[in-house]
């Protein structure tokens, strides 16, 4: 992995016309350091593909590596997310699933208790969500930190 740099999504949420937005791949590509167009689109919107973390897990796996998620619950402020994570792994890029301002689930890159970039603007950002991220009836933060995995011998 090389320098974080900020990146700006490559497709903007646009379901209407067949278009997902692309912040999750662009974010992993962010800690990876790599370019957006190097990542999958885990997340397009096609019902027959797998989910966005198995589809990253899928990918990240031939690489030697793997990617590390926990959640808070809906009922943990966003600042006490950014202040754990600030404390706890303040070096560490992490990658937070939250409830975007445009109404859908959205990424952000997080390092040291502050957004790095908001890949919807390619800048960072003081708030990028308005909640947290819900599926099926429920609500988390989502955190992920993509990680080498040892190999077992």
């Amino acid at each position: 992995m090389s320098a974080l740099v900020r990146r700006k999504q490559l497709i903007n949420h646009d379901p209407e016309n067949g278009k997902f937005g692309d912040c999750y791949r662009t974010c992993v590509a962010m800690v990876m350091g790599l370019d957006p167009a190097e990542v999958p689109h885990f997340c397009d919107g096609n019902p027959d593909d797998v989910s966005g973390t198995t589809g990253l897990r899928n990918w990240l796996a031939p690489q030697g590596l793997g990617v590390f998620q926990v959640i808070y619950g809906a009922d943990t402020p966003f600042r006490d997310v950014m202040f754990s994570l600030c404390h706890l792994s303040p070096e560490i890029p992490t990658i937070i699933t939250g409830m975007g301002t445009r109404g859908v689930n959205h990424c952000v890159v997080a390092i040291g208790g502050e957004v790095f970039c908001d890949p919807c603007n390619g800048k960072p950002v003081k708030k990028p969500f308005t909640g947290p991220a819900e599926q099926n009836d429920e609500a988390w933060w989502w955190i992920e930190v993509i990680a080498k995995v040892p190999t077992h011998g």
